[in-house]
């Protein structure tokens, strides 16, 4: 009876780790048909998926590099998508994101990285994310 109601959490726990790889395998349109406040949100989610692909994966060793790569690569089409035709966003607050993504990739990279401080640095940029979010959302998204 124990043992059921432990194996009944397991799933749960499962797919919260597989999560953050399943929007590896979602097509992303960095075409931006879409306003930038949904693009901005599919920056948010990849910003997600890679902070808990690191924070589930690096203290027991190291980080699927592989997945983190296709991760990156899609955050930056995004981005470069937002800086080329997205006038309502200000350049330099883009600019400031990819730095900030740029500087957490390279902290990932070493296997004795602290994973609580880069699930805080990951947290503070979604933070930075959402609140560039707010500030186009009034302009139509």
């Amino acid at each position: 009876m124990v043992f059921a109601a432990m194996a009944g959490s397991v799933a749960p726990a499962a797919d919260a780790l597989q999560s953050p790889l399943s929007l590896l395998n979602a097509p992303v349109d960095h075409t931006l048909a879409v306003h930038p406040s949904d693009a901005l949100s599919q920056l948010i989610r990849l910003t997600h998926a890679r902070r808990n692909l690191v924070a589930a994966q690096l203290p027991f060793g190291g980080v699927d590099r592989s997945a983190l790569a296709r991760i990156d690569t899609q955050q930056h089409q995004l981005l470069q998508a937002l800086l080329d035709g997205t006038p309502a966003l200000e350049k330099a607050d883009l600019r400031a994101l990819q730095a900030e993504w740029d500087a957490l990739a390279i902290a990932s990279a070493h296997p004795s990285a602290d994973a609580a401080a880069l699930f805080a640095r990951h947290t503070r940029l979604i933070d930075r994310q959402i609140e560039l979010r707010s500030r186009v959302a009034p302009y139509g998204g």
